[in-house]
């Protein structure tokens, strides 16, 4: 959700869709706003996808002229969705404003303009060889070691939320995953890996994400038909 000449535009980039039809899945788009329970339970897995900055206020920074704040309603929601499956195991995977959010959103920083950091602006767009911890969970959904990722991005993880740990990094030392210290399917990617469809990692994680959504639903269905 963004605003352009005065209003608000609702967009989603369809190679999010397509990630998900092409593992198998079948993607439910949420609208900003939804507040009724019952949508939300209807939910194997929450995806949340690219967008613009987190206020910097949020992680106890300072403003920064780069920084394009996220739409108000699109940031409230995304705080109303992570209070709702908190508590839960629902698989969560964040992707690039997704990954910032979920390190905020359990105690993390960013580092709200990247280049001030590390001296250029490479990672804004183009690609980056991403090398993964070989010890991290992610890893072990079946990723490559090491693998060219697609990136649009001028923040990045700071300091990594508590519960949570580096699980990838760039060839300068960004961070380019975090995962949560826990058996739960809790990834943040900084890279866009919706971009590179025919990626071993592309197809890796989305397989991955799918396929926890899918157990989970089996989870979920069972516990309703125990509760009725």
């Amino acid at each position: 959700m963004r605003e352009a000449d005065g209003e608000a535009l609702l967009q989603l980039d369809f190679r999010y869709a397509e990630a998900i039809f092409a593992a198998g899945g079948d993607p439910v788009l949420l609208m900003p706003g939804v507040t009724n329970d019952a949508v939300l339970e209807t939910l194997d897995g929450w995806l949340i996808p690219g967008g613009n900055d987190l206020s910097p206020s949020s992680y106890g920074e300072q403003p920064h002229p780069e920084v394009c704040v996220l739409h108000p309603r699109r940031e409230s929601f995304e705080w109303q969705v992570l209070r709702k499956f908190q508590d839960s195991n629902l698989p969560i995977l964040g992707i690039c404003f997704g990954s910032q959010f979920l390190n905020v959103a359990h105690g993390g920083t960013l580092h709200t303009h990247l280049p001030d950091v590390i001296g250029h602006n490479e990672h804004r767009s183009g690609f980056e060889e991403i090398d993964l911890i070989e010890s991290s969970r992610l890893f072990g959904l079946g990723l490559p070691i090491r693998f060219t990722g697609s990136t649009s991005h001028h923040q990045a993880v700071k300091d990594v939320a508590p519960g949570w740990k580096i699980a990838a990094i760039a060839k300068d030392g960004v961070i380019e995953a975090v995962e949560e210290d826990s058996n739960r399917f809790r990834f943040g990617v900084q890279w866009h890996p919706e971009r590179t469809p025919d990626s071993e990692a592309t197809r890796a994680l989305f397989a991955a994400f799918v396929e926890a959504c899918r157990q989970w639903a089996l989870i979920a269905r069972s516990a309703r038909m125990t509760a009725t």
